[in-house]
């Protein structure tokens, strides 16, 4: 593909099971002061009613403070392609950093993720889709391509689609039917940390075979943390996933607040060795 809706693709990024995604220069209509876009795409169009929402969905997004938040510029279709056009960040991914990151940066940038995410829901909408490559690493940390699943697959359930987003970061409640949110999107941020942190899946168990297997496994199993974490770490995660003995998180605001503490609290104890 070399071009769409005036878009001037660069090069591919990647795909997954519902998109492809490709670094372009922004369409000149659009007179943006930036040199490249994110295009995400998918081969499909959609009919008045569904592009209608997915619009208003958009305009939701568009409405929150974008300081933790990739900018969307547009969302539009050709006669063939679905496609939305966002911020592109220089310094990568959580999933794939453009520089090193110790532990304190993990904890430093899943708190602005919590700030990114806890924006979202005072504007009334859940990311749905937050996993290491949707969290990217500039001056400061911004959380991209909001997911749209269940706005274009109304009342669809996981294990009845072909999901972009790794079953791990999907909570059994969403899985079976609950609609995303608050709890949903804490989940998914409580699950990126221990990723970040240890390297592994709450899942280790996990069959990969088919996703029908792996969200039998989700439902069936309670996650599993790694001995990697540490005390303080270790809690936040629980509570995340509503795991622990004390009350899950009500807000993304509430997760960053416990991270920025131990953030500062293991700062402390380095200075103090």
């Amino acid at each position: 593909m070399d071009e769409i809706a005036g878009y001037r693709i660069n090069e591919q990024l990647g795909s997954d099971s519902s998109y492809e995604y490709y670094l372009a220069a922004p369409a000149d209509r659009l007179r943006l002061e930036v040199e490249q876009v994110v295009i995400k795409t998918q081969q499909r169009t959609l009919n008045e009613l569904l592009f209608s929402k997915v619009c208003k969905h958009f305009a939701a997004v568009h409405q929150a403070d974008h300081t933790y938040l990739c900018e969307h510029y547009e969302v539009g279709q050709t006669d063939t392609h679905f496609y939305v056009a966002s911020e592109h960040i220089e310094g990568g991914t959580l999933a794939d950093p453009a520089r090193e990151i110790d532990r304190q940066d993990v904890l430093e940038i899943i708190s602005e993720a919590s700030l990114g995410a806890h924006t979202l829901h005072e504007s009334g909408v859940a990311h749905n889709d937050i996993t290491p490559r949707n969290i990217f690493l500039g001056a400061l940390t911004k959380l991209s391509q909001v997911g749209i699943l269940s706005v274009m697959n109304p009342g669809q359930t996981l294990a009845g689609a072909q999901s972009a987003t790794p079953v791990e970061y999907r909570s059994p409640a969403l899985i079976q039917g609950e609609a995303p949110g608050r709890a949903s999107d804490i989940w998914a941020l409580g699950v990126t940390l221990h990723k970040a942190l240890t390297g592994t899946t709450v899942y280790p168990e996990m069959p990969t075979d088919s996703l029908l297997t792996s969200v039998r496994h989700v439902i069936a199993n309670a996650p599993a943390l790694s001995d990697a974490l540490r005390n303080g770490e270790r809690h936040i995660i629980e509570r995340a996933l509503g795991t622990s003995s004390e009350e899950p998180y009500e807000t993304a605001f509430e997760l960053n607040q416990a991270l920025e503490a131990e953030a500062k609290r293991q700062l402390e104890m380095l200075d103090e060795q």
